[in-house]
C-alpha cells in the first residue's frame, strides 16, 4: 500500500508538472520581455519531488514531465533544448538541497535551478543549430532566471508550509 500511495503522489506531481509546463508555454511570451523565456511553474513541482521524495523517484518525475510537455509542445528541437535545460536545472537544484540544506534557503535553491535551467538551454541551442550566437541572450535570461527563481522559490515555501502542515507526502 505504502508503494502505491507513493506512486499516485508521483503521477499527480508528474501530471501536476506537465499541466504548469503546458500553461508556462502559453503565458511565457506575454509575460517575460525576453524571447523564449518562460517563469518556470514546473520547477515548484520539481522542487517538492526533490524535497518529498527520493532522487530516484525525484528524477524520474522530471524525465517524464519533460517527455510528456515536449510531446504535447513541439519539435524534437524545444524538446531536446527544453530537456537540457531540466536536466541542468534538476542536478544542480538536488545537489544543493543535499549538501547545502542548512545554509541554502528553498529560494537560493530555486534561483540556482532557474539559472542552470537557461545555462543548459543556451548550451543545448549552441550545440544543436551550431551557432554561438545564442550568447547574445544570456546577460537576459540570467536575468530573468534570477527573477523568476525567486517567484517560485517563493511559490513552493508556501506550498512546502501547506504540504508540511498537512503532512500529505508522509507515506
Amino acid at each position: 500500500m505504502k508503494n502505491t500511495k507513493k506512486m499516485v503522489f508521483l503521477a499527480i506531481l508528474t501530471a501536476l508538472g506537465v499541466v504548469l509546463g503546458v500553461i508556462d508555454a502559453q503565458i511565457g511570451s506575454f509575460v517575460t520581455l525576453v524571447p523564449f523565456a518562460k517563469i518556470g511553474l514546473a520547477n515548484i513541482v520539481i522542487l517538492l519531488s526533490i524535497l518529498y521524495f527520493s532522487f530516484t523517484d525525484a528524477f524520474t518525475m522530471a524525465i517524464l514531465k519533460s517527455l510528456l510537455v515536449g510531446l504535447i509542445l513541439g519539435s524534437i528541437s524545444t524538446f531536446l533544448i527544453g530537456f537540457t535545460g531540466t536536466m541542468f536545472s534538476f542536478f544542480s537544484m538536488w545537489l544543493l538541497h543535499k549538501l547545502g540544506r542548512e545554509s541554502i534557503s528553498l529560494i537560493g535553491i530555486s534561483v540556482i535551478g532557474g539559472v542552470m535551467h537557461s545555462v543548459g538551454q543556451i548550451i543545448a541551442v549552441m550545440t544543436f543549430y551550431r551557432s554561438a550566437a545564442a550568447i547574445v541572450f544570456v546577460p537576459q535570461f540570467l536575468v530573468v532566471s534570477v527573477a523568476t527563481g525567486i517567484v517560485i522559490g517563493l511559490l513552493t515555501s508556501q506550498v512546502r508550509r501547506y504540504v508540511d502542515k498537512t503532512r500529505v507526502f508522509n507515506i
